[in-house]
């Protein structure tokens, strides 16, 4: 019986084979067996008081034979009794060993479906492990000197991990230690160098002029977790390692700065992202400059852009499905928002997308307002609401300031709960944003506010100056 069930690996070519012919006979013996306990049965008949039962559904189910127990030509309830159990004895014989077998085949099989699933369970983990492990990511490196040779140095196209890289920025800084800056995108690839718009500009022209006036640039496109090996090698360098303060930023030797940059606006695409962020680097960069004689500057990411981490694809995938109802976009400022509620004395609006009407912008020399018209139904009458946002800004930041809400013919003057200067480039967000009027009789509430005035993003950096703006 046991040779029934073995599972020859040479006879067959594989075990799945095998096991397979070893249960096809395990099926012919069970109809063989089938076959017996019919003949043995079939002319046996059990009378009851009532009725006749009959065993065809245990038969049945149990896989042996579809014939009934009967004999019409019985005279003996005992005979009848004595052939029944005499019957039922070898059936059940080789039945409960035959399942037992069959019980075995079935569990073998089941474990077999089981090891392979978890083999590709594995493999797919695997796979997964080693992509967001081992996929590094680019860093372009740059250095400030007095030094008139300024000749760039880019490394073979190789991927450097994390000791090959401290070793690397050793010896630049095991000397004089500089001031280390790096300026880390969430993720970052060798493509988003490589980018250009259909006038042939890239995302990072301002950094291309940064890095033309450096002593010396360095572009390594791969490189394994360079934000992590740099803090292991400030600490070995007695370097203090601290975060980007815009109010009181660190700019004396023996400091390493890490500038994260900032989250991309609710209705920015990447090229617009990363060219804010071109700006930003080169604004913080020309600030510390001014004051720190040597920097070593690093700019990259934590994460390569093509090795999209768990937790961002659902962030992302949640913001598809998730539209704002507010979104005011125009070429000079853009706002946006997952509710808008105003509040007038005693009636509260929901203004949503579809009570949207017109969105404009009005640029002056020294402000923005963006003008949103809303057309909301009250009962038979329609309820003209005409918001003016106005943005101010000076040569280092923008802010919303004091603003305007119509409500039909009245005009209420408001202004934000706080005002929050924001450097030039970077947007602003915030959970809850209020305006309201000093009466206390018009509130406007934004949730989940963001802001972005473009014309700052314009006058960031060096076009500020360019347009004698100071």
């Amino acid at each position: 019986m046991l040779g029934l069930l073995k599972l020859d690996r040479s006879s067959s070519g594989s075990w799945g084979a095998s096991l397979a012919y070893q249960s096809s006979r395990l099926g012919s013996h069970l109809s063989l067996l089938g076959q017996e306990a019919d003949d043995e049965t079939s002319n046996v008949r059990i009378q009851g008081q009532d009725s006749d039962v009959t065993y065809s559904a245990f038969t049945q189910r149990a896989g042996i034979g579809h014939s009934t127990f009967a004999d019409p030509s019985a005279d003996s309830t005992s005979d009848s009794s004595a052939a029944i159990t005499k019957a039922l004895s070898r059936v059940h014989a080789h039945f409960s060993s035959w399942l037992d077998y069959f019980i075995l085949v079935r569990f073998s099989v089941n474990m077999a479906a089981l090891r392979l699933g978890l083999c590709q369970i594995s493999l797919l983990f695997l796979i997964s492990y080693i992509s967001s492990t081992f996929a590094g990511v680019p860093v372009l490196l740059w250095e400030s000197s007095n030094v008139s040779d300024k000749e760039d140095f880019i490394p073979a196209l190789n991927q450097l991990d994390g000791d090959e890289f401290s070793n690397h920025l050793i010896k630049k800084v095991h000397t004089h230690k500089p001031l280390i800056v790096v300026f880390v995108e969430e993720t970052l690839s060798v493509e988003d160098f490589s980018w250009k718009d259909d006038k042939r500009q890239g995302a990072f022209q301002k950094l291309e002029n940064i890095t033309g006036m450096a002593a010396k640039m360095e572009f390594i496109p791969s490189v394994i977790d360079p934000v992590a090996s740099l803090k292991d090698l400030v600490h070995s360098q007695g370097y203090t390692y601290t975060k980007f303060d815009k109010v009181n930023p660190r700019n004396k030797p023996g400091t390493a700065v890490e500038v994260a940059l900032s989250d991309p606006f609710i209705t920015e695409d990447r090229p617009h992202l990363l060219r804010r962020h071109d700006a930003d680097i080169t604004r913080i960069y020309s600030d510390l400059l001014a004051s720190a004689p040597h920097i070593v500057a690093i700019f990259t990411g934590r994460q390569n852009s093509w090795v999209e981490a768990e937790a961002n694809r659902v962030r992302r995938e949640a913001n598809e499905t998730e539209q704002p109802s507010v979104e005011w976009k125009t070429t000079g400022a853009m706002v946006s928002a997952s509710s808008l509620k105003l509040t007038v004395d005693t009636k509260t609006y929901d203004l949503t997308a579809t009570d949207l009407t017109d969105v404009k912008i009005d640029d002056r020399k020294n402000y923005s307002r963006i003008i949103a018209t809303y057309s909301k139904s009250e009962g038979a009458n329609k309820v003209k609401i005409t918001i003016r946002l106005k943005f101010n800004y000076d040569k280092t930041s923008w802010y919303i300031g004091d603003s305007e809400v119509d409500v039909d013919a009245t005009k209420y003057q408001i202004s934000p709960k706080t005002k929050t200067p924001t450097s030039l480039g970077q947007s602003l967000s915030q959970e809850d944003f209020t305006l309201e009027d000093t009466e206390h009789k018009l509130t406007l509430l934004f949730k989940s506010f963001q802001a972005e005035n473009v014309f700052s993003l314009e006058l960031s950096g060096w076009d500020y100056w360019s347009r004698g703006l100071s």
